[in-house]
């Protein structure tokens, strides 16, 4: 696959360096919502800068969702050693249960294959019950727990076999 696709109501394409300020403010958007359930280094963590998102850029793959200017959806992956990790994914509150999760997921599985990745994992916190079943509607499935992994929280690994 390309950098991008598209259906009717958006396009996914490859985030660029001028993309960082608001990939960083669709972080820090999504992750102040769980401030009180989940502790602080690790909300912390999960909202970098915009010089850290352009840091990120240089070395690892991530596409967007913008609706207008705004973006409103993220995913960034690294492959390495005939895999693909799936990161970082968020989607904008606002714009949830309209397909772009489903879009990203998507479109991550494809440039997997596409760059001859044998497998797409993850990590997900299981606190994050639709990020579980949005991975899981995709055919990922749970291959691992890392108890008190992040921050003392637990983290499952989940895995998708491409071939």
């Amino acid at each position: 696959m390309g950098a991008s696709s598209s259906d009717a109501r958006f396009q996914v394409v490859e985030a660029q360096a001028e993309d960082a300020p608001g990939i960083s403010s669709l972080y820090r958007r999504v992750w102040r919502e769980y401030e009180g359930e989940l502790p602080a280094e690790l909300l912390a963590a999960r909202q970098p800068s915009s010089d850290l998102v352009k840091e990120w850029l240089k070395r690892d793959t991530f596409f967007i969702v913008k609706i207008g200017d705004r973006v409103v959806g993220v995913v960034g992956c690294s492959l390495a050693h005939g895999t693909c990790l799936l990161k970082r994914m968020v989607v904008n509150p606002r714009y949830r249960r309209r397909g772009l999760g489903t879009a990203l997921t998507k479109h991550i599985i494809a440039y997997a294959s596409s760059n001859n990745a044998r497998k797409v994992w993850l990590d997900t916190l299981p606190k994050l019950t639709a990020a579980v079943a949005l991975y899981r509607k995709h055919g990922f499935v749970k291959c691992g727990r890392l108890r008190k992994h992040y921050w003392g929280e637990d983290v499952e690994l989940y895995e998708l076999i491409l071939s």
